[in-house]
């Protein structure tokens, strides 16, 4: 994964990632925040990075880019999960199914 950073003088900081997505390495622009979330969605789901960028591009419409679709995503997935009711059976384990909740994103 090649990573290099970028800084648009607006005081947010992204940084840019090559990442496997269906078979093709597509450039990734996320904020530190955002990546350290996506990192640890991938790894409370078991799945690879890789996956998760294609569980939710395959969801995205038109008007989102995929680095949108992702910070949507990662928001989405830890709102959720700080609302979780931890008695509930579907929330066994800590974690929340990365296909449930890709149907979040906007379309």
């Amino acid at each position: 994964m090649l990573n290099f950073d970028c800084n648009f003088g607006v005081g947010v900081h992204l940084i840019s990632k090559f990442v496997t997505v269906s078979g093709r390495k597509v450039p990734i622009h996320l904020d530190v925040t955002s990546w350290t979330g996506l990192e640890r969605v991938a790894m409370q789901e078991g799945r690879s990075l890789g996956t998760v960028c294609a569980m939710v591009e395959d969801r995205l419409g038109d008007e989102l880019t995929l680095s949108a679709g992702l910070r949507a995503f990662v928001t989405a997935y830890f709102a959720l999960a700080g609302a979780q009711d931890d008695s509930h059976p579907q929330w066994a384990g800590g974690g929340l199914p990365v296909a449930m909740m890709a149907r979040f994103l906007p379309m």
